[in-house]
């Protein structure tokens, strides 16, 4: 899945990313937090992101 940065350093900003994973949590306050793990697309291209709780591909 693509994602765009904005914010960062403008070195950081212009490079395509994909997520490779994607982790979400509620705690027991009802707080509710994803965290992504991202790389570079141009080093990606034949990484498969798979979603570690049922093998499939995201």
């Amino acid at each position: 899945m693509p994602v765009k940065l904005k914010g960062w350093h403008t070195s950081i900003d212009m490079v395509d990313w994909i997520v490779t994973k994607a982790s979400h949590r509620l705690d027991s306050s009802s707080d509710y937090t994803t965290s992504l793990e991202l790389e570079n697309k141009a080093t990606a291209e034949d990484h498969v992101a798979e979603d570690e709780d049922n093998g499939s591909e995201l």
